[in-house]
């Protein structure tokens, strides 16, 4: 009998991390704000880190930039406030660039309160690059590396010791590039390590007032999120479920599925763009199976909600913040073949964690699409019934049960 590796040709989506991570030298020290000429380098990170990456203008580091990091209220606290309500947002750290242009932005999670945490412990940060006057944020999800959450389960900064890199570039072709985020691509992705260009805009004198020492807590001055429009029911590409009809697919969604969802902001001059995810995850109590699936994407509806900001980079976002439905609609998927594989003639056979692929049109918000992610704890699985010979693959060469994604097909 040949294997699928055999038969087909193997198809292994690799994550590219296109963060620059060069050596240079620093003959001298440098003034703030400068712009060098060595070569940029992100440091190493620490435990305690929530992301690393390099400020550059059109690829040389920049000295003496200020990285500030704040996170939200968790996603339940937004969903409560009335039109016009607002929430403070918390600032827990501020880094200043190096001479090489990197940056190591940090989160003391014992300083973080429960009612900006989500029922599993993910937060929600916008961290935000200040270089001179102009500026540039990001949007990002956390958790401490001693979490319960399973390191390979979600795209989640910080989680098993991986925070994110990212590149704040505030050149000709501004943007910000995330490592973590652009994950392996498939159908319909963008390539790995790409940017979200633009965003770059003048920065208000006053937001100076707004960068105090890490471990500041909340920002005396006051940056709020304040609560505006709903939009209901917005359909998230949730999962691909591949199987063939000897090995029909079932999927449980329940609490402990968590999204990050792409947000969209809102610049200064009126534009939309792509700025990062926010994470969500099932409300307490609810619940969803669906079975006999066959190559199929898997869709739920989630509600977004916009929010004004009183600090910049952005005069607004839109954000996921509760769930509208699980397991709402299907439609075709075509069936990708992987090869490190295991041969099985009956049986049932599943998967309770997992990451599905990050897809760029995951959200369609009507002013733009943004990427959706989800990943599983225990309380949610994917799984096969074997009726007919059947390989079971997984899409890394660890094989379907330690791969983040598996698939079934004829055998």
């Amino acid at each position: 009998m040949k294997t699928p590796a055999e038969r087909l040709p193997g198809r292994r989506a690799i994550a590219l991390v296109l963060i620059p991570v060069l050596v240079g030298l620093a003959t001298s020290a440098p003034a703030a704000g400068a712009t060098l000429t060595v070569s940029p380098r992100s440091p190493a990170a620490t435990s305690d880190s929530l992301a690393t990456g390099i400020v550059t203008r059109d690829g040389v580091p920049v000295s003496g930039a200020i990285v500030s990091v704040a996170a939200y209220p968790s996603a339940s606290v937004l969903a409560a406030l009335p039109t016009g309500g607002r929430a403070e947002l918390l600032l827990v750290d501020t880094a200043v660039t190096d001479a090489f242009g990197g940056f190591n932005a940090t989160v003391d999670w014992t300083s973080v309160p429960t009612s900006y945490r989500d029922s599993i412990g993910v937060t929600n940060f916008q961290i935000v690059a200040s270089a001179g006057t102009q500026i540039l944020g990001w949007n990002l999800s956390g958790a401490p590396v001693n979490s319960s959450l399973r390191a390979a389960s979600l795209a989640l900064s910080g989680v098993g010791g991986r925070p994110d890199q990212l590149t704040f570039e505030f050149g000709r072709d501004s943007g910000v590039g995330s490592a973590l985020q652009d994950t392996a691509p498939t159908d319909g992705l963008q390539p790995a390590g790409s940017m979200t260009k633009g965003g770059l805009h003048a920065m208000p004198v006053t937001r100076t007032s707004n960068v105090r020492p890490a471990g500041a807590g909340v920002c005396c001055s006051g940056c709020y999120a304040v609560a505006s429009d709903w939009y209901y029911g917005i359909d998230e590409r949730y999962a691909a479920v591949y199987a063939w009809g000897g090995a029909y697919g079932t999927i449980t969604q329940t609490y402990g599925s968590t999204h990050t969802l792409g947000v969209a902001a809102q610049l200064q001059s009126g534009a939309w763009q792509a700025s990062g995810t926010s994470s969500l995850i099932e409300v307490k109590g609810t619940g969803a199976v669906r079975g006999g699936i066959a190559d199929a994407w898997v869709y739920n509806k989630v509600n977004y909600r916009d929010f004004a900001l009183t600090c910049p980079p952005w005069t607004k976002t839109r954000q996921a913040v509760s769930n509208y439905g699980l397991l709402t609609a299907f439609n075709y998927a075509g069936h990708p073949y992987w090869s490190a594989c295991s041969h099985y003639t009956g049986g049932t056979y599943w998967k309770s964690s997992g990451t599905q692929t990050t897809f760029s049109t995951g959200v369609t918000l009507g002013i733009l699409n943004v990427s959706a992610q989800s990943g599983w704890d225990t309380a949610t699985e994917m799984k096969w019934d074997v009726t007919s010979p059947t390989w079971l693959c997984g899409n890394t060469s660890q094989g379907w049960a330690s791969a983040p994604q598996a698939e079934a097909h004829s055998g």
